[in-house]
């Protein structure tokens, strides 16, 4: 259906009731369904271990998952991680003094898209996923001090790959709404051709959990709202009155 449609053919007063409800359940996990259906949105802290270079990178991580039922979810995740540091170098063609300071500046964005299953366990949810995508990285060093009669200069490489996560995580819910990541540990492996990164990458942070997207496009289309759809808590207390605003407008 096209929101022009629906407003031709709906009163501006039941339509606005619509759209209101529409966002609640989006926002508050009203339904049965929404408990396994619903949206989650994940922003957070991440830091790795490059094993290949013996480095540490600090950053952020964040995504969105749509659960397609209890247990099994779609995640589509986007990170970056950066790295500043200081080397003291005196190659072979220069001479022993002063050394050379080299100053370098790496970041690395990935975009991931893949599977994750859940196994509830009371109200904590851990669960393991397997997403993999594209990294873009990109590298600067500067030099500081040079030698009497040579000249360094700033250079950049980026270059493009795969990347791939394979761990999993810990969910513990705090509200209907929110929750919070206590640890997410995954391994990682990057290639940029010819070569292959491993990595050890953390995780912690807020996971936002939305309601039924499924109902909200019901409350939408101008279709009778079951009220079997509620839970059965809600049922006894706000049904009459949800079913009283999303029933179809009768005349008076």
């Amino acid at each position: 259906f096209s929101l022009r449609e629906e407003s031709e053919t709906m009163p501006q007063t039941e339509l606005l009731k619509r759209w209101l409800l529409s966002l609640c359940v989006v926002a508050f996990p009203l339904t049965t369904v929404a408990q396994d259906r619903r949206i989650e949105l994940f922003g957070g802290y991440s830091g790795e271990t490059l094993s290949s270079f013996n480095q540490y990178r600090n950053g952020w991580s964040g995504s969105i998952t749509i659960g397609l039922n209890r247990w099994v979810g779609i995640t589509a995740e986007s990170s970056g991680l950066y790295q500043s540091r200081s080397d003291v170098v005196t190659p072979a063609y220069l001479p022993v003094s002063p050394p050379l300071t080299v100053h370098w500046k790496n970041s690395e964005y990935r975009f991931l898209f893949g599977p994750r299953f859940v196994y509830p366990v009371g109200k904590a949810k851990p669960y393991a996923h397997a997403p993999l995508g594209v990294s873009h990285a990109s590298s600067e060093h500067s030099y500081e001090n040079p030698p009497p009669g040579f000249i360094f200069t700033t250079s950049e490489l980026s270059r493009n790959g795969f990347a791939l996560l394979l761990g999993g995580g810990l969910d513990i819910p705090i509200s209907g709404t929110i929750a919070v990541r206590a640890v997410q540990l995954d391994y990682t492996k990057t290639g940029f051709d010819p070569t292959w990164t491993n990595g050890i990458r953390t995780a912690t942070g807020v996971v936002l959990l939305l309601g039924d997207m499924v109902a909200a496009t019901w409350l939408l289309s101008g279709e009778p709202f079951p009220s079997s759809y509620l839970s059965p808590g809600l049922q006894y207390g706000i049904t009459p009155v949800f079913a009283e605003l999303i029933s179809p407008s009768q005349e008076r």
